[in-house]
């Protein structure tokens, strides 16, 4: 026995001429912009140039593919939201604040992958608001960038510095010295500045504080 299907019918959606032509208007774009540039808008930092949290996800997540050491300098910018804040600075101020840092620091973490040669694959970025972060392979290279980052400051904002074998490590360390700089308490010296021989300390010590 044969059973006739009923025959069924193609419905077209109506196009929306808006959502069509934003489409149109995307694979324009898209196709002016090129690779490079689509690479650069999910990678950098539109405000400061530098890496974004992405693009600092994706060489952490390398590194632990290939088993390298790593050492995370987390950093927070002090008294930068109050500063932003007061009459005749704002967000414009602001914006002028975090490139600053963020070019200061890029251009230290450069020297350094050039002149020291276990550096070689320093990274810093911005994860966001002031938080910045660098990853590295050694104390060595931790105290290193985290005594220049201590040199810094813009009007009355300076940076404060948490070093460590793990985020959560580093964390604590810098809210920790961020706790000793309002208390009024001062670190030793050799900490406040970084430690250029951060490796030879037992590991129960790691998760330094820079203020």
């Amino acid at each position: 026995m044969t059973i006739a299907l009923p025959t069924l019918l193609s419905v077209e959606r109506p196009v929306d001429p808006a959502r069509d032509a934003w489409a149109d208007d995307k694979a324009e774009m898209i196709a002016q912009l090129g690779v490079t540039s689509i690479v650069r808008m999910a990678f950098v930092d539109q405000l400061t140039g530098i890496p974004n949290r992405h693009r600092l996800a994706v060489a952490l997540e390398r590194r632990q593919r290939t088993e390298r050491a790593t050492v995370f300098v987390r950093v927070d910018l002090n008294g930068f939201k109050r500063a932003q804040d007061r009459p005749g600075f704002g967000h414009e101020w602001g914006d002028r604040c975090l490139r600053d840092f963020a070019h200061y620091v890029e251009n230290n973490v450069r020297m350094l992958r050039n002149s020291v040669e276990s550096e070689g694959d320093m990274l810093a970025g911005r994860e966001g608001g002031d938080e910045f972060l660098v990853v590295t392979s050694s104390y060595d290279g931790a105290g290193r960038i985290a005594q220049v980052i201590g040199a810094w400051s813009f009007d009355d904002v300076t940076a404060s510095v948490g070093i460590g074998v793990t985020v959560k490590a580093a964390d604590a360390a810098l809210y920790a010295a961020k706790r000793a700089r309002r208390s009024g308490l001062r670190l030793p010296r050799r900490l406040r500045l970084g430690l250029t021989a951060l490796r030879q300390l037992p590991r129960r010590l790691l998760g330094l504080g820079v203020a």
